[in-house]
């Protein structure tokens, strides 16, 4: 028998005091409809307490499972779930364990899964299912084992995916058939009135409506990102002033955002991310254009899938710009470490633009890139138009 550690198989304790989120408990309600419901969002967003939030009062039969590097093994993944659903019935299970443990050199998945489907369709009470930190499983093989779960599930099984980047598996089929509920950042973020009641009535802060609306605007709604501004205003005497001041520079966000984020990515990545960091706005070719097509395999919507804080502005998936306080950390972190390519980086987005007949973008970029001839000869171009 594999050791399990009991504590990857329950439900995270809540925090004292946590905000309630009635229109994000509707949307998990609406998942009980479903077969699969997937929480992605980037670090720092409140997935798992939110989960823990819904599922506290609810009287229904939860097998969580926090997932951790070491689960990227398919025997020793199956079990951890196994081992969860049968804290809620002992009966369950059993035949697949016993397939797993025996001599096979590697036992049929679809045997062992189809074993314990089987018996979750006898058990008439409906069982929830929580993958926490999807994200860390890399093997094939066990996204492959989940797929086969989720196309003959049980009627009476709901697979909830708490993840930082959307799982690699083909969800076509289930997404055609309409069984999936989707929970993304932008709906994770905090509106004004939750941050309101988080800031003055969990923490007793009475700040003014103008401060909690410069304070939700300059964070995005980001709960991390409303929790460090939080620390770090107590003991402040000028809460003004550090309002409009409050941005990445502010310690605890900066390292949050380094260890949580930015040092998780490959060194191309984060390459990548440092030098468009110029940009206010991305598509892949202006980024292309500025890294001079160093990086052509890294792609915006790849990045939008490992939810690196890029956030979409049109429908289409053309345009995109980084969160506020992560721009605001690449931007220092260029200024690190290569500060002496920022004027090249802006003539090459100057150049791009040019190139695309947007002569406002490009004199902003040359400008940047204090290449005043450039921006005057642009300027010039303009003015004989109209």
């Amino acid at each position: 028998m594999a050791f399990i550690l009991e504590t990857k198989i329950n439900i995270p304790k809540l925090p004292e005091q946590t905000t309630f989120r009635a229109r994000l408990f509707r949307k998990l309600e609406e998942g009980l409809r479903k077969k699969l419901t997937i929480v992605s969002a980037p670090a720092g967003f409140g997935k798992s307490t939110l989960l823990c939030q819904w599922l506290e009062n609810k009287n229904t039969n939860v097998a969580w499972f926090s997932v951790d590097n070491g689960d990227n093994n398919i025997n020793r993944f199956i079990t951890y779930i196994i081992k969860a659903i049968q804290k809620q019935n002992a009966e369950l299970g059993h035949t697949s364990l016993n397939i797993i443990q025996s001599q096979q050199t590697q036992p049929s998945i679809e045997n062992i899964l189809g074993n314990l489907i089987n018996d979750i369709e006898k058990y008439k009470i409906r069982i929830i299912l929580v993958l926490d930190d999807y994200h860390l499983i890399k093997l094939s093989d066990i996204h492959s084992a989940l797929t086969f779960l989720l196309n003959h599930m049980p009627y009476n099984l709901h697979i909830y995916i708490l993840t930082r980047s959307d799982p690699p598996m083909l969800l076509s089929r289930l997404r055609g058939q309409n069984q999936i509920v989707d929970i993304r950042s932008v709906d994770l973020s905090f509106n004004i009135t939750e941050s309101s009641e988080f800031f003055n009535k969990i923490l007793s802060l009475t700040l003014s409506d103008e401060h909690v609306r410069l304070l939700n605007k300059r964070t995005e709604g980001w709960i991390v990102g409303l929790q460090m501004a939080a620390i770090s205003l107590q003991g402040k005497s000028n809460i003004n002033q550090f309002v409009n001041d409050f941005s990445n520079s502010n310690r605890f966000v900066l390292d949050y955002l380094i260890e949580e984020v930015f040092s998780n990515q490959t060194m191309d990545v984060q390459q990548y991310l440092i030098q468009t960091s110029i940009l206010t706005r991305l598509n892949d070719s202006i980024c292309s254009a500025v890294t001079k097509h160093k990086y052509e395999h890294i792609k915006l919507e790849m990045l939008v899938k490992r939810n690196l804080f890029i956030i979409r502005l049109d429908d289409t998936g053309s345009w995109y710009r980084y969160h506020h306080l992560f721009s605001d950390l690449l931007y220092r972190l260029l200024l690190q470490h290569i500060p002496y390519q920022i004027q090249k980086l802006h003539k090459r987005a100057c150049q791009w633009y040019h190139e695309q007949n947007l002569t406002a973008d490009a004199i902003d970029h040359a400008l940047k890139a204090e290449d005043f001839n450039r921006a005057e000869l642009l300027i010039s171009q303009i003015a004989e138009m109209e």
